[in-house]
């Protein structure tokens, strides 16, 4: 999330569940969630979703985007084992990597 952001969440399941694994509001330093031998976290539903919440004082529309200064980037990044291949999800698309 870039500067607008003042909230960041990751969950496990759907936008509506309540089992939140990781949640910031620090834009610039958002911290980690880290999971370590031999409690390392199991995702009941199999998924992830990823949410940030936005305050935009200015007049002109927010939109996803490069810019740190203007736009907006919502990104959740993970890492998951035993990896049996790359693998990459964006907007609920699952691509597999070469």
């Amino acid at each position: 999330m870039n500067k607008q952001a003042v909230l960041t969440a990751v969950k496990d399941g759907t936008p509506a569940s309540t089992d939140i694994v990781f949640t910031s509001t620090d834009w610039e330093l958002p911290g980690a969630a880290t999971f370590t031998a031999p409690d390392f976290r199991s995702f009941a539903t199999g998924s992830l979703t990823y949410e940030c919440t936005y305050d935009n004082p200015t007049n002109r529309t927010i939109t996803s985007g490069p810019s740190e200064a203007t736009d907006e980037q919502c990104v959740a990044v993970g890492y998951f084992f035993p990896a049996t291949d790359y693998r990459l999800c964006l907007d609920n698309f699952d691509f597999t990597l070469p």
